[in-house]
């Protein structure tokens, strides 16, 4: 009886001691409130203003040169794609000549284009030791070019339609003779201004290789 009542007067103690040590250490005054709170906020703000750091950063110093950097590797990528463009798929080209008039002006900006099958009758820009020139194809590999004396050429023995305005001489001097056969990987050029003579008449058939692309666009520099 005795263990019993000890053991119940023992439990209902524990409660009031804890109760008594809480009392202890909770604040008795606002001012000993006010004064722990103060002790708190610092530690609160500096843990807030850790996480922020954390959060956002530290910037790099030359954060500029290189946003600079990556800017020229994407120029110098545009500017090799446009290079690459420019040397096999087509060209631009500013005629300074008449040679293909009425169709081609002098002044005209003409745009080429490389990744088609040359055919006759395409206006094509091809290389030569003088420069860049524009020229018709007349004739293929293999086909026999004769050119008469009254203004007439044929191409194996047929007379071709073509919208050009003018006669079709040989060239008087240093010219080529006929009839002549286009040898092979080679074509044969014309000006639509059939009375200059610089071009297959007068220096041979041109190769395929010096070819720069057909002519699939022109810019009037001056009226339509």
């Amino acid at each position: 009886m005795t263990l019993k009542f000890f053991t119940k007067h023992q439990k209902s103690s524990e409660p009031k001691a804890k109760q008594a040590l809480n009392d202890k250490q909770a604040p008795t005054t606002k001012t000993e409130a006010d004064e722990q709170g103060a002790l708190a906020a610092p530690e609160a703000e500096t843990a807030g203003t850790q996480g922020s750091k954390k959060k956002t950063g530290k910037r790099h110093p030359y954060r500029w040169m290189i946003k600079l950097g990556k800017l020229m590797v994407k120029v110098g990528m545009l500017l090799l794609i446009g290079f690459a463009l420019w040397m096999w798929v087509g060209n631009i080209h500013i005629t300074h000549d008449n040679n293909m008039y009425p169709h081609i002006k002098d002044g005209d900006l003409v745009v080429t284009y490389k990744l088609q099958p040359y055919i006759i009758g395409d206006a094509v820009l091809y290389e030569t030791s003088s420069g860049k020139h524009i020229g018709r194809i007349i004739a293929k590999a293999g086909d026999v070019v004769q050119i008469t004396e009254d203004g007439f050429y044929t191409i194996n023995d047929v007379m071709p339609y073509e919208n050009v305005f003018y006669d079709t001489r040989p060239a008087e001097k240093n010219g080529i003779e006929f009839p002549y056969t286009v040898p092979e990987g080679y074509m044969f050029l014309m000006n639509d201004m059939r009375e200059m003579t610089s071009d297959s008449r007068k220096t041979g058939a041109v190769a395929i290789d010096a070819m720069c692309g057909k002519v699939v666009m022109i810019v009037r520099h001056r009226g339509v």
